[in-house]
């Protein structure tokens, strides 16, 4: 699935947004850890604890780089800072050496076309108008429906975000189902 310029800049503003706030929360505790004569480093261990337990895995840039189907890019995560990073795939030869045997960087998986046509499958099982359900169950045995499923999914609105609503939900299921797999218990 194509991300959209409109989503990639959505995407890069709460990026920007949350790395700004993490900066200030950052800047605050510096301060009360320099000011207050009562913080200690175990509160700051405390705190820095109950951030990373937060949530602290980008998530939208997990879901950037699940969807993402350019093949131009190599998505890893940085399973100590919870960063996505993403090299092309013409550097390879440069940053192989970086992600090359360290456990702190975990590649993120992609979809496959098999991925493709099960979220399709499923989607077309929901659909409620009788037009719609007929018209997409047609083009799924074709050999190449993507085009054609767009192509009747932008004949109205509605189904459209139902589809991209639905695509998103199952990228974050998928997405939570990787994070799972690939963290320790003791992470979790």
């Amino acid at each position: 699935m194509a991300i959209s310029f409109f989503q990639r800049l959505r995407l890069g503003l709460r990026g920007w947004n949350r790395r700004r706030a993490e900066s200030a929360e950052s800047r605050q505790r510096d301060f009360l850890a320099r000011e207050v004569s009562w913080s200690s480093p175990v509160a700051e261990a405390a705190a820095k604890a109950e951030s990373a337990s937060q949530g602290g895995v980008d998530r939208e840039g997990l879901q950037v780089a699940f969807l993402d189907d350019s093949g131009r890019m190599e998505h890893y995560l940085d399973s100590v800072s919870g960063e996505v990073i993403e090299f092309l795939v013409s550097e390879r030869d440069t940053h192989s050496e970086i992600i090359a045997g360290s456990n702190r960087y975990w590649r993120v998986p992609s979809r496959s076309p098999e991925t493709e046509r099960q979220d399709r499958t499923a989607f077309v099982m929901l659909v409620a108008s009788p037009d719609h359900k007929a018209q997409l169950e047609g083009i799924l045995e074709k050999p190449e429906p993507a085009a054609e499923f767009r192509r009747i999914l932008a004949t109205d609105r509605v189904l459209e975000r139902a589809w991209y609503n639905f695509k998103n939900d199952r990228a974050t299921a998928a997405i939570d189902r990787w994070l799972n797999s690939v963290r320790s218990p003791k992470e979790l």
